[in-house]
């Protein structure tokens, strides 16, 4: 039994090295450049070993992100679960959830959301093959179906299925916008902004979510030569 359990502690251990080594690698040189070699350098480890424990470094990038994406799930799946012991919930009252909800899961694992962020805005989950993206594929769906559920909740018809959808796509853009920006500005600065911006970001729109749907944008195009 000892034993069994000193072998999964090395195996713990050993990955988290790898893992380790991996996420200094990418921050310092991107996705594109690292190899296998340059991960096992900087983890101190032989390049076999790094293949014991990950086939591809795009698996070990996947396995750097899906904690990140499954402690979201877990905590939509507790947010929604306290929502049916609740007073109902405006709109408005639940972008305001989702801030906090949010930035505590940047407090969790700052380095996941930094790895999230560069990849979705890279687009360099196209280039990781479909068999190893799928388990963060899959997580992301349940992840966005969720936060439907939640926001159609409050929603009481004041939007359709796709304005809902639009406005989660809105929330987490500007979430990881505002800490793409917000850490670049500190490590330049030293001044920690970052949750006061997010907040006010999440109030503006939680704020104009309180006149919807008469505030409803008017997305016709002007036709061609016709001034805006």
């Amino acid at each position: 039994m000892k034993k069994e359990k000193r072998r999964i502690k090395d195996r713990e251990t050993r990955i988290a090295e790898i893992q380790e080594g991996a996420k200094r690698v990418f921050f310092q040189n991107g996705f594109q450049s690292p190899s296998v070699e340059a991960i096992a350098r900087e983890a101190g480890l032989s390049k076999g070993t790094i293949y014991l424990y990950f086939k591809s470094k795009e698996r070990i990038y996947t396995s750097l992100m899906l904690p990140v994406a499954r402690e979201l799930g877990k905590r939509l799946r507790d947010f929604e679960s306290h929502m049916d012991r609740r007073h109902s919930q405006s709109l408005s009252e639940l972008t305001m959830a989702f801030f906090r909800l949010y930035y505590d899961l940047y407090k969790f694992d700052p380095d996941g959301i930094r790895l999230i962020q560069t990849f979705q805005q890279s687009d360099l989950f196209s280039r990781i093959p479909g068999r190893i993206r799928g388990g963060l594929a899959k997580q992301a769906r349940e992840n966005f179906q969720a936060a439907r559920r939640i926001l159609a909740k409050g929603n009481h018809g004041l939007m359709n299925s796709r304005e809902i959808a639009q406005l989660l796509d809105v929330i987490w853009a500007m979430f990881l916008g505002v800490v793409q920006l917000e850490e670049s500005k500190y490590r330049t600065t030293g001044k920690d902004h970052l949750p006061e911006t997010l907040k006010f970001g999440f109030s503006l729109i939680a704020n104009s979510l309180k006149n919807f749907p008469e505030a409803r944008p008017q997305l016709t195009l002007p036709v061609s030569g016709e001034k805006m």
